[in-house]
């Protein structure tokens, strides 16, 4: 059976609506058998064995959430005309306690209470037609249907479990996704433009000097003329593998600002710290060979920073990236292959 086409509801329910059903049909057997084998018993018991292949065959058709809701309300119709073959009262808890679980787990209150009126409907009926003749469980068939219920509720928790995992997942997903340049693995823009300011206001409140370095590769554009576009990212992912050996794992980070330039915010890492981090940069590239189709290729890369003094005056992010780039371009007209770096305030 495909499922590439149903909704996550059906996926959900599948395994549950067959054990509830099997399980209740059991159950109920085992209190008053001979009911199961007469009109209209048989039929109720044929219909709940195929019920949720046959429910799994509507969604399959109609993957709309709308469909499962149908559904839900069948097996809702369904368990209670199985209760009215053997109308105990355990069974009937048991039975009114598993809807409303899987009602409100995989649905919502409205969802829980609209199930509660086709059962109360049901059993209004079966009252009126006199089908009701209450049938007293035996203190082990109270057992059974015990021991059903806890592995039962067991087994959605194990379901709920498996859905906030999965959740979490596709959150780490979507912000890994969301966050990060695919190109070269290190954060994007967006995620500079969103942690930059967290990170000042934090260097503010702890009283922290920070640092921000503008790296911009030297000569860039003549690369991907010469050697071709696949040569230029790979000196993107080796400058950024070569950048995180130089930096702290545990508070520092790089992200693309566009194209070439990177920046390295460095949390409490006053002017001098700074600076040997980007002097070492700078060496570890300029000394490295970057093998494109068998030949080394020679890179250099010029280094602005912007350092901020906590306590001394007030500085915004777009500030401390302005002074950075200002200090890279200072960089540049010194010949590139270059360090230079602006304290804030002066």
């Amino acid at each position: 059976m495909s499922r590439k086409k149903l909704h996550p509801l059906a996926l959900i329910n599948f395994v549950p609506r067959i054990i509830a059903a099997y399980s209740f049909l059991a159950i109920a057997g085992l209190i008053d058998y001979k009911r199961f084998v007469e009109n209209p018993g048989i039929i109720v018991v044929v219909v709940g064995l195929l019920w949720p292949f046959i429910a799994f065959q509507f969604s399959k058709k109609w993957p709309t959430k709308k469909t499962e809701v149908y559904n839900m309300h069948f097996d809702a119709l369904m368990s209670t005309s199985v209760f009215l073959l053997t109308p105990s009262p355990y069974l009937f808890l048991a039975i009114v306690l598993i809807l409303l679980t899987n009602a409100t787990f995989v649905g919502s209150i409205k969802m829980a209470a609209s199930t509660l009126l086709v059962i109360a409907s049901v059993i209004f009926a079966g009252e009126m037609l006199g089908l009701l003749t209450w049938v007293k469980a035996s203190s082990h068939m109270q057992m059974v249907i015990s021991v059903f219920l806890v592995l039962y509720f067991l087994l959605f928790a194990f379901k709920g479990f498996q859905l906030v995992q999965k959740v979490i997942s596709l959150n780490k997903t979507i912000f890994a996704l969301s966050n990060t340049d695919p190109l070269t693995g290190c954060y994007n823009r967006m995620y500079l433009d969103n942690n930059l300011p967290l990170e000042l206001k934090k260097s503010r409140r702890i009283k922290y000097p920070m640092s921000v370095i503008f790296a911009d590769l030297d000569h860039f554009k003549s690369i991907n003329d010469e050697y071709g576009h696949s040569a230029g990212d790979l000196v993107l992912r080796h400058f950024i593998e070569l950048a995180h050996e130089c930096i702290r794992a545990e508070t520092d980070w790089v992200a693309r600002f566009g194209g070439e330039e990177f920046i390295l915010v460095l949390t409490n890492a006053n002017a001098e710290q700074s600076k040997v981090v980007a002097e070492r940069i700078r060496e570890k590239i300029a000394s490295h060979n970057f093998s494109v189709d068998g030949q080394n290729l020679k890179v250099t890369c010029s280094f602005g920073i912007s350092s901020y003094k906590v306590g001394k005056g007030t500085v915004d992010s777009q500030e401390l990236l302005q002074t950075a780039d200002k200090a890279l371009y200072q960089a540049k007209a010194a010949g590139r292959n270059q360090v230079q770096l602006i304290e804030i305030p002066k």
